[in-house]
């Protein structure tokens, strides 16, 4: 099962703490879908993970279905300008953000 397809049986979800885990690229796309799901969520920490451009992009699309996000811990990846830009438009969907 992916990890969206977790994400997907718990829709009160508020915090998802994977740092360190390495889930990548794909891992990230995995989770940003399954966000889609959890629109109760707070807190994502993940740190750590070999997350590059596309992955941050994937994960700011996630963002905007998650309008309560208060604290996002996305340090320790390799996201790059481009991944930085896409993680800026994807905080304009999320009022509650208080911590990067």
């Amino acid at each position: 099962a992916s990890f969206a397809e977790g994400m997907e049986a718990c829709p009160q979800l508020q915090t998802v703490n994977i740092h360190w885990n390495s889930i990548g690229e794909a891992g990230a796309a995995s989770f940003a879908e399954g966000m889609e799901a959890c629109p109760q969520l707070q807190t994502v920490d993940i740190w750590g993970n070999s997350i590059g451009e596309a992955g941050a992009a994937s994960f700011a699309d996630g963002m905007k279905a998650c309008p309560q996000l208060q604290t996002v811990n996305i340090s320790n990846n390799s996201i790059g300008e481009a991944g930085a830009a896409s993680f800026a438009e994807g905080m304009k969907a999320c009022p509650q953000l208080q911590t990067v």
